[in-house]
């Protein structure tokens, strides 16, 4: 029988550095040289049936196969994404515990929150973008308006109007003011712990008036349960050519909203560029790629951390400027 291959000199030196180091520098090493060897875990900051929910329980078997690691996807909501965002950020930065994140945890909430329990910019790296969320302009049946226009004459009818959200401080919330100061509807914001409250409210009547994402609406509105009166992007997506932009009527506005994945800022570069290869190659795969589409939650290009890392930096400012002069305030 052959003896043991000895550990060279630089090996048993290295590994006897990182042990004197301590186990946090022992971690770092194994994630940058075996990544991954141990389960992995996808955070949804927000409740299960969110559209951050789908994204991530629809790339997590191919993670699973492509990784060969099992991946979990843990919904962990609450205060408008910063529970589950602030837990990813503290955690581990060995890339076992990743977030999906909607734009508003990383440029809006820091506009609205004194203290979010973290710093988004600063404790979170990106990974890569995954989708863009298309938020839509969603009526009761019984509301007496079947276009855009013949909503705003009724609106303006009523004095005002109460439309609900997600959540306060989400761009369905910010927005939802904004297309009221557009159209000179006084919109009195109605917020919900997350879309799945909400649309139980909006389908029983309690309120008339929703915004959310086209992947909740869109199933519902197709069985005349919900009526779809717009929605906020450049031009009319294939997965619902009827159903016209708010942009025909209101020249330029928008309030669709990219859902990204991201890590504790000091997981090692290789494992970003792991997993940002890993990530574009389940979201591209022709299945997840169909059925998000289908969804209205279109899959962005395949990109890279620092493409989405510009985004933010465009965004960020832009976000702080409607919400400053909209006087909108969580805290």
């Amino acid at each position: 029988m052959q003896p043991p291959h000895p550990l060279s000199r630089r090996a048993v030196l290295r590994a006897g550095t990182l042990l004197a180091a301590g186990p946090a520098a022992w971690s770092l090493a194994r994630a940058q040289g075996h990544f991954p060897d141990k389960p992995l875990t996808i955070v949804v900051p927000y409740p299960a049936g969110a559209s951050t929910d789908l994204l991530a329980r629809s790339v997590a078997p191919k993670l699973t196969a492509s990784l060969g690691q099992p991946v979990v996807v843990e919904n962990k909501a609450g205060a408008s994404g910063n529970i589950g965002a602030a837990y990813v950020a503290s955690g581990p930065a060995d890339g076992t515990r990743i977030l999906v994140a909607t734009e508003p945890i990383i440029v809006v909430n820091p506009h609205l929150f004194a203290n979010m329990g973290f710093d988004p910019t600063r404790d979170l790296v990106p990974l890569g973008n995954g989708a863009t969320t298309i938020l839509g302009l969603a009526v009761h049946p019984s509301v007496p308006a079947n276009t855009f226009p013949e909503f705003v004459a009724w609106a303006k009818k009523q004095g005002q109007v109460f439309f609900g959200t997600a959540g306060a401080g989400t761009p369905h919330h910010v927005n939802g003011i904004v297309l009221g100061q557009r159209t000179g509807i006084e919109m009195v914001h109605v917020p919900y712990k997350g879309s799945g409250p909400m649309i139980a409210d909006l389908l029983g009547g309690q309120i008339k008036v929703g915004i959310s994402t086209l992947s909740t609406i869109l199933p519902l509105a197709r069985e005349g349960k919900l009526k779809i009166l717009g929605l906020g992007e450049k031009a009319r997506v294939p997965s619902a050519p009827d159903i016209p932009v708010i942009g025909e009527f209101v020249p330029g506005f928008l309030m669709s909203s990219w859902v990204g994945f991201f890590a504790p800022t000091a997981t090692p570069a290789t494992v970003v560029a792991r997993w940002n290869t890993e990530l574009m190659k389940a979201l591209h795969s022709p299945d997840v790629h169909r059925k998000l589409d289908d969804a209205g939650l279109p899959v962005l290009p395949a990109n890279k951390p620092e493409e989405l890392a510009a985004m933010i930096r465009a965004d960020y400012p832009r976000y702080g400027k409607v919400i400053k002069e909209a006087g909108i305030r969580l805290d």
